[in-house]
């Protein structure tokens, strides 16, 4: 035996608490060579107890009702409710916290009305804002919920060593229970953990809090989260988050709409999985700050059948685009097609380079930027119309053209949108007749 096979058994006795008998004063044999105890937990696997045992006829069904929202939530469970950066994820659950507080329905799905607590790890000045936003908004024909909590400290639930914080869970769970709490969100993830791994044991240690909570409180913890770089219908970071919630659900907004859809991803014995729910953002009005300026904020609001006919069109649109999408995608093939050569063609250094290579598909960002307008719905209107953009404006033409490239249509590169054609060769050499776009 090697000597880092022997450093590798010390470790695992030490581990297992596992040590050699020594053999009887006589030749050993194979059986003494196999002759072990447990030291120092013998005692405790004489003694065990055995666990108790229920036979199939013991078995029942619980009929009594313990939902929170109807097929979606439960008291003692978990959700995760996840999708990219600022696409209302928020907005979303702060309005469904809300209305559970009032026994209000959400979605046409029935809710129970109980005392609920938003935990804002992040943006707590946007937060308040939001919350009296809403308060205003159901005011008049609810009144005020008493059962509406927000959470106003700052905590996090696992340590930057991927350790569960106990001294913050044990005053969090100290503090649902005093105050009668049965459904908590907390929002997010990432702030929650602080620095631990979200890829590894930072997000078990997670989950470990999380049921912790639920089983010291039977409440329902709900957790937002951020949605895969790549891939923005799974869930960002370790996949023991998705396996180990009771509810999940995608929540998804294109840049150009206003309506949130929710698709749910898995539900505990129930009907909704598969399900879409739609909700519509509004700006709502505040008034003005002590400078004589607009104070704004966005609400949710229910969807007409109207919305939500046209936001199932909006998906199943020409090459997956939306309207605006379209626009844009148009705009970047009629550089190739009818712009004039003369026109494609910048400065660098001492060379005069074409804007646009034909063989290639390539056309400089900023000369495209130039090319569109503030206004894409104007532009299809009236071509000839360009001007320089904002700032705003420009961050937001680059958003469309990450969706572009999103969709596989346009490639992106560092100042240079490349169209992806798969009837130019690896040498970029153009074929006799110009491929479709």
């Amino acid at each position: 035996m090697s000597d880092q096979d022997n450093v590798y058994k010390k470790d695992m006795e030490n581990k297992l608490g596992v040590v050699e008998v020594p053999p009887p004063s006589r030749p050993p044999t194979k059986k003494d060579k196999k002759i072990v105890k447990l030291n120092p937990n013998q005692k405790l696997y004489e003694e065990a107890e055995p666990y108790d045992l229920l036979t199939i006829d013991q078995l029942e069904v619980n009929r009594s009702s313990d939902y929170l929202i109807k097929g979606i939530l439960d008291r003692n469970s978990t959700s995760l409710w996840y999708g990219s950066f600022s696409n209302g994820k928020t907005f979303l659950m702060f309005d469904m916290a809300y209305r559970v507080s009032l026994g209000l329905n959400w979605n046409g799905l029935r809710t129970k009305a109980c005392k609920t607590m938003y935990v804002a790890l992040e943006g707590l000045g946007a937060i308040q804002k939001r919350a009296v936003a809403m308060r205003e908004m159901y005011q008049e024909e609810h009144g005020i919920s008493e059962n509406f909590f927000l959470f106003k400290d700052f905590i996090t639930f696992v340590n930057g060593t991927n350790e569960i914080n106990h001294g913050d869970i044990a005053r969090l769970i100290k503090t649902i229970n005093d105050n009668d709490i049965e459904l908590i969100v907390v929002d997010t993830l990432s702030v929650a953990i602080s620095t631990a791994d979200e890829n590894g044991m930072g997000a078990t240690s997670y989950n470990h809090a999380i049921r912790l909570i639920k089983d010291e409180t039977n409440c329902h913890v709900a957790t937002i989260h951020h949605s895969g770089w790549s891939n923005k219908d799974r869930i960002r970071g370790n996949s023991a988050l998705a396996m180990n919630t009771d509810y999940m659900g995608l929540i998804e907004k294109p840049e150009d709409s206003d309506i949130i859809s929710t698709t749910m991803k898995k539900t505990r014995d129930s009907d909704k999985v598969g399900e879409t729910f739609y909700n519509k953002l509004e700006v709502y009005d505040m008034g003005t700050d002590d400078e004589g300026d607009q104070i704004t904020t966005c609400v949710i609001k229910p969807c007409s059948p109207d919305d939500i006919e046209a936001q199932k069109k909006v998906k199943k649109g020409k090459n997956g685009l939306t309207p605006k999408q379209q626009i844009f995608h148009n705009h970047l093939v009629t550089i190739f097609t009818s712009v004039p050569r003369s026109e494609m063609a910048f400065q660098k250094g001492n060379q005069i380079l074409p804007r646009t290579y034909v063989a290639q598909k390539l056309v400089e960002m900023d000369f495209f930027e130039g090319f569109a307008h503030t206004d894409p719905t104007k532009y299809a209107q009236n071509p000839d119309s360009q001007q320089v953009l904002g700032d705003k404006e420009r961050s937001s033409l680059r958003t469309y053209v990450n969706a572009l490239e999103s969709r596989g249509l346009w490639g992106k590169g560092e100042g240079i949108i490349k169209a992806i054609n798969k009837d130019v060769d690896e040498n970029g050499q153009e074929p006799k007749e110009p491929p479709p776009f």
